[in-house]
């Protein structure tokens, strides 16, 4: 009868001092006046609420209390910058090798000033992105070149998949290590719990990172293939099922191109306001990292009046700032005219207005901002200009499935299939 007593007590005990503690941290957190959150569990605090799309999760939590993430953003990523240098590194990284060499994950220490200038000065200069624009252009042709032969013979093909050589390989390993790295993970959390991987993601990853270096081996892997395919992929998904705007944007390329299979050059980038506004607008809706790559505060600062301790993360929704009714009109509807000249939204994804920030902001700014629109302008440029589009098995246009997995890409691939324009110089 004593075991038993002791059984059931034992119980209630561990409840009565897990809520005593609950609200003695409560108690300390008002305090010292820190930002207001929802009330979690004991132990494992709000990680039940967060779910398997944490962008969206933190978005309905945002709402209910406080925009400390969304309307004072620039104080974080402008006023702050300094103090959020850092990075609060996913458990999973830790399964690369020499991972914390990498400028992704440095502290914004004096290794991480030198790689960074290293790619301001060497990597990513215009000069630098001049001198390699013929690569570019010799990728757009083999690309061209795989989807005139897949509408000679009337094949569908993967937008998501459609890049050169091994890169298709390197794409797939990308895409799986970056839905990998999104997952929520216990071990980011509860540190004590990081040595024993209690959901297998660092194993998991490991087998991605070994195959992705033994490709890497073999090829050259250019700017950003994941994010690129995935931000076209999307895109095509956009203008297929909003016919005005796909016509739009043709029309415009006609206009300036010209009909014919001349391939399309960067120069001529720059005047396609149109095409522009339409890759803002996927970027808009449909950000490759909707979380971006969590900040830490290398010192105790003040955010909003809040207090923020050193050694906090900091997560930005990317995703939630940018379907936000305050700044957005109309946030869910796909309207590239929002940022053309004029529009109610005539904003640049550079990091300096916050309301829209899918390359980050601040020092932590993607330093391959300027390669990655470049390639992404040339890809869609492309596709819609030389080839009309149909889906396979009679399937209309707004069948098609918008919902997305976290982090990349489509939930299911767009697969179309391309009719090569037939060159009508006369009309």
């Amino acid at each position: 009868m004593e075991n038993l007593t002791t059984c059931l007590l034992f119980p209630l005990v561990c409840l009565i001092c897990s809520q005593a503690l609950l609200h003695l941290r409560s108690w300390l957190f008002n305090k010292k006046k820190l930002p207001p959150g929802p009330t979690g569990f004991p132990i494992i605090g709000n990680l039940l609420a967060i779910g398997d799309t944490p962008h969206e999760s933190l978005a309905k939590l945002a709402k209910k209390h406080g925009p400390l993430m969304t309307v004072r953003l620039g104080e974080i990523l402008q006023k702050n910058d300094q103090a959020f240098l850092g990075r609060a590194m996913p458990d999973a990284v830790a399964a690369e090798a020499n991972f914390e060499l990498s400028m992704v994950w440095l502290q914004g220490d004096t290794k991480w000033i030198k790689l960074r200038k290293i790619c301001n000065s060497q990597m990513f200069t215009t000069h630098r992105l001049e001198a390699l624009q013929g690569l570019r252009h010799q990728m757009m042709d083999t690309l061209v070149l795989k989807v005139v032969e897949a509408s000679e013979t009337g094949e569908a093909i993967n937008i998501g998949r459609l890049v050169f050589g091994t890169t298709l390989k390197l794409k797939e390993h990308v895409g799986t290590i970056l839905e990998i790295l999104g997952k929520p993970n216990v071990s980011d959390f509860f540190p004590l719990l990081k040595p024993f991987d209690l959901q297998g993601i660092r194993r998991t990853i490991k087998v991605s990172y070994d195959r992705l270096h033994t490709l890497l081996d073999e090829d050259m892997f250019i700017g950003g293939t994941g994010a690129t395919t995935t931000t076209v992929e999307w895109a095509m998904a956009e203008l297929l099922r909003n016919p005005r705007i796909m016509a739009k944007a043709k029309q415009e390329l006609a206009k300036t191109i010209g009909l014919g299979l001349r391939t399309i050059q960067e120069k001529d980038i720059l005047r396609l306001p149109y095409l522009q506004s339409v890759l803002k607008e996927t970027m808009r809706l449909h950000p490759t990292a909707p979380l971006l790559l969590t900040h830490r505060a290398l010192i105790d600062v003040q955010v909003c009046g809040h207090p923020i301790p050193k050694d906090t993360p900091v997560i930005v929704n990317a995703w939630a700032i940018a379907r936000d009714p305050m700044y957005w009109d109309k946030p869910g509807e796909f309207i590239p005219e929002r940022f053309m000249a004029g529009g109610s939204t005539e904003v640049d994804f550079r990091g300096t207005n916050f309301s829209f920030i899918p390359f980050g902001s601040g020092r932590r700014i993607c330093p391959g901002l300027a390669l990655g629109v470049r390639m992404l302008s040339l890809l869609l440029a492309s596709l819609i200009h030389l080839f009309d589009w149909k889906l396979p098995d009679g399937m209309a246009f707004d069948e098609i499935d918008m919902r997305g997995k976290f982090g990349v890409a489509m939930q299911n691939p767009l697969v179309v299939i391309p009719n090569l324009v037939v060159t009508k110089a006369n009309e």
